[in-house]
């Protein structure tokens, strides 16, 4: 969340003591690694989606985890911020480490401000936010423009930990922020009030209140106008590549106001905001790169963050009264926004996996160990004959000239045939298909899948599943190309064996290798 300074400490004071004994008390094991994977960071979830401390989402119903139920001074902490509880946890930075230069641009935070009450410290450690630093001492309690590039250095080799709770704020505890201490400037009014001691209360049992709505099931034109209206004021630069972006995402918020007026939150109109989603992403790609905002952040990528994954979420919307119907096509021209179409079910995918790598790369090998995860389904292997089994999506319907699709190709139809033969054939680390609803088909599931061939349709991917995350794989030029020498040679490797119009000098129609 933005903030009108960089740092504000807020006018309470925990027993810091208190909370490390509690803290203290935890086994090692229920640690987790950092959600992204930074080094040095650990994290042990108090409140997460589902009550589930092993669910990073921050879509979702938040509700409290065991470890919380556990520490009764953390619970009566979180009850004095007053306000209502998003994703909470405490955040381990091991010694001599660092929490990873970012900001905070991902849909949640943009509407939430995040709590840090320091636990274990040391006066060495600093908290940085844009060109400013402080250091925040244990029991004090902070919030900071998230909004802007922050880190967390710790010079020392002791650990370090925080509280921190991520919340969209109450009456009560704005009161709160505006009573605290900006050291980088004021709001204006009246002198920071002293601390309050907040002490633990032995027989204190706090009512605290969860956030339970935090993602629209579909997002509407007026909250996406202030969002898209805060990017664009950003941008680092206001020349003809600003207006090209501007231009655009006028376009599919017109078009999302027209559909809204005809569908609002229905199911009916969920497959054309899915297409209205797709097709901002497929016209944004020339722009890829080419835009930042005043954080660092890449615009492009941020529309994405900001609109297009959290712009439809049907899997939050209260279950149909009876069976589900089939998803049908809404066309893509204006026209068709006054038409109403069938009831759908909740998108088959949520967040797909799609490994994208050159030939030869070890795409494989990462692509088994990741499989192995719990709740991950996958085909067993690569996608090859499920993909070239839509005849539309087959190099022979386009001349046998590669093996690329575009955005143009992810049309409802295909994709909704795509989607059918993925669901016929995934199966869990243990062979398992994904169980099928009393009504209706699966829905939700995290497909992982890959093909290097896949290097050639990404625009198409990102097409037909906007929320699908994309891992790239990379490995040493030199040694990728010897190896796929080797395999070409080697004849195991044949996708094509009679390829029309390929030759070798003294072979006719020799069989065609890898992609």
């Amino acid at each position: 969340m933005r903030l009108d300074t960089e740092f504000v400490k807020l006018p309470l004071l925990f027993d810091a003591e208190r909370l490390a004994a509690e803290i203290a008390a935890v086994p090692e094991a229920d640690w987790r690694p950092h959600p992204q994977g930074y080094p040095g960071n650990s994290a042990l979830p108090l409140i997460a989606a589902g009550g589930d401390p092993a669910n990073d989402a921050t879509k979702g119903a938040m509700r409290p985890t065991p470890h919380l139920a556990r520490c009764p001074y953390l619970r009566q902490a979180l009850a004095a911020f007053s306000t209502v509880l998003g994703r909470t946890r405490l955040m381990r930075l091991d010694g001599n480490a660092e929490a990873t230069p970012h900001a905070d641009t991902n849909y949640y935070w943009l509407r939430r401000v995040r709590i840090h009450v320091p636990v274990v410290t040391r006066p060495e450690v600093t908290f940085l936010c844009g060109s400013r630093e402080v250091h925040m001492a244990a029991g004090e309690v902070w919030i900071f423009d998230t909004w802007q590039t922050h880190n967390v250095i710790n010079p020392n080799p002791t650990r370090r930990i925080h509280l921190v709770c991520d919340t969209v704020g109450s009456a009560a505890f704005w009161d709160l922020v505006a009573r605290g201490e900006r050291p980088f400037g004021a709001a204006g009014g009246s002198l920071p009030e002293t601390p309050r001691r907040v002490s633990f209360q032995e027989d204190f049992e706090p009512e605290l209140a969860f956030e339970t709505v935090n993602h629209p099931v579909v997002m509407s034109p007026w909250e996406q106008e202030v969002l898209l209206g805060s990017l664009v004021r950003d941008l680092t630069v206001q020349d003809g590549l600003a207006a090209e972006l501007r231009a655009e995402l006028d376009r599919f918020r017109l078009d999302w106001q027209a559909l809204w007026a005809v569908h609002g939150e229905r199911r009916e109109g969920w497959p054309a905001y899915q297409e209205a989603l797709g097709r901002l992403q497929a016209r944004l790609a020339r722009l890829e790169g080419r835009l930042r905002l005043a954080n660092g952040s890449e615009a492009v990528e941020i529309v994405r963050q900001m609109v297009i994954r959290p712009g439809l979420s049907p899997e939050l919307a209260a279950p149909p009264a009876g069976a589900a119907s089939a998803p049908v096509a809404t066309a893509a021209a204006s026209p068709a926004l006054m038409t109403a179409s069938p009831p759908a079910p909740p998108p088959a995918f949520d967040r797909p996996v799609f490994v994208v790598s050159s030939p030869r790369a070890g795409s494989s090998l990462l692509f088994e160990t990741l499989a192995q995860a719990p709740g991950l389904y996958s085909l067993g292997g690569e996608s090859h004959g499920v993909i070239e089994g839509i005849p539309q999506l087959r190099p022979a319907a386009r001349g046998w000239e590669s093996n690329r699709l575009t955005a143009e190709d992810a049309d409802p139809a295909t994709v909704r045939a795509l989607t059918a033969a993925f669901l016929a054939r995934v199966r869990d680390r243990d062979g398992n298909p994904p169980p099928v609803p009393a009504a209706g088909a699966p829905a939700g599931l995290r497909l992982l899948e890959k093909t290097p061939k896949n290097s050639l349709r990404v625009p198409f991917l990102a097409a037909a599943y906007p929320d699908a995350l994309f891992v790239y794989l990379y490995r040493d030029p030199r040694e990728t190309i010897s190896s796929m020498l080797d395999a070409w040679r080697s004849g195991r490797f044949a996708t094509y064996p009679d390829l029309p119009g390929w030759s070798e000098p003294g072979r006719e129609n020799p069989p065609w290798s890898l992609l």
